[in-house]
């Protein structure tokens, strides 16, 4: 069978280290040609890769056999070149954030309806080792009926200057838009729907209009409860993972290491994994109980095979782009209850 013909919509970090090695390294994919405004990152794409690279978007969709665009752009970018896309009859992956409003998430699935194509969103991070954990100990009952899932992504040094639309609110900038999409939608797999949001942020640089902390206070439907918090504020180590359940808790320190890989080059899951264990706590009849949980390896590759899957056979898509708008609209809740200093109910 012959692999999938990518059209890449970007060729800035995000492309270059979270999606062209995956493809590399998947037979079900081949690379086909490049978009970019910048003739500086048209002639890179040319050399790193031997493809075309074209300053016109209608110009590589204009190639019919292309079978899938991948957008990894600014925010701000993506349901515009997503539309595009579906238009002129691709498939379509596009980074998280998915977009910035809910009328452009409305628009983008009901262009993909209307095209009979398929929208995905690149979460990646439901192929994290540490929230694939978290996913078989809650199905397995190890801590019982769960009352309160963490989620933290909080670093020291202030916000990232590694673009800088990534610190315009107007264009999706903001950890809370970008590593907070990651977790929103983690939790929401694991605890369902919202019924209210408390977030509250803090904007500590006067010249950044995008926060620089956010601590977000999730009710479910179910009736637990969830934080999610990012930031660019504290150097010192918090779990990235807390769970506590009727029956016991789970923590976990560390970030995923494949995002490291990719950085070096390397792909999938390390044959030795080089984080620290998950610490599970069990309440039993002698008192609480400590043990240490290996970590379930992830392959973020699997969201691609998934992609594949769905274009040639019909397949259900893993990241499904309802999915993706529900996490938005939490997202949003969270800026609007920031905003506002209450509580904003969801349902």
């Amino acid at each position: 069978m012959n692999p999938l013909r990518v059209g890449l919509v970007g060729y800035g970090f995000g492309s270059r280290v979270f999606h062209v090695p995956l493809f590399q390294d998947l037979p079900e994919f081949s690379i086909a040609g490049v978009y970019s405004p910048s003739e500086a990152t048209r002639e890179r794409a040319r050399h790193e890769l031997g493809i075309p690279a074209y300053d016109r978007l209608e110009s590589l969709l204009a190639d019919d056999g292309i079978d899938l665009a991948v957008i990894s752009t600014p925010h701000d970018s993506h349901a515009s070149l997503a539309l595009q896309a579906l238009a002129a009859g691709k498939n379509v992956v596009v980074d998280k954030v998915m977009c910035l409003t809910l009328e452009e998430a409305d628009a983008m699935i009901a262009a993909a309806r209307a095209a009979g194509r398929i929208l995905s969103v690149y979460q990646n991070r439901r192929w994290d080792g540490g929230f694939l954990t978290l996913r078989r100990l809650l199905a397995e009952g190890a801590i019982g009926e769960p009352l309160r899932l963490e989620a933290r992504w909080v670093r020291g040094g202030g916000l990232s200057k590694r673009a800088a639309w990534r610190l315009e609110r107007s264009r999706g900038g903001g950890m809370w838009l970008d590593l907070g999409a990651h977790m929103v939608d983690q939790l929401l797999l694991l605890a369902g729907p919202v019924k209210r949001v408390f977030c509250d942020q803090v904007f500590s640089n006067p010249q950044l209009d995008v926060p620089t902390h956010t601590l977000c206070h999730l009710e479910f439907v179910s009736g637990a409860r969830g934080l999610v918090e990012t930031g660019a504020v504290t150097p010192f180590d918090r779990p990235r993972w807390v769970a506590l359940g009727a029956e016991g808790g789970w923590e976990k320190h560390g970030l995923d290491p494949q995002e490291d890989r990719l950085k070096q080059g390397l792909v999938g899951w390390p044959d030795e994994y080089p984080g620290p264990l998950g610490r599970l706590s069990r309440n039993t009849p002698d008192g609480i109980r400590f043990e240490d949980t290996p970590t379930v390896p992830g392959d973020w590759r699997d969201f691609y095979r998934n992609v594949a899957a769905a274009v040639r056979e019909g397949a259900e898509l893993a990241v499904k782009p309802e999915e993706c708008r529900e996490a938005l609209r939490v997202l949003l809740a969270a800026e609007e209850s920031a905003r506002k200093g209450q509580a904003v109910c969801l349902a």
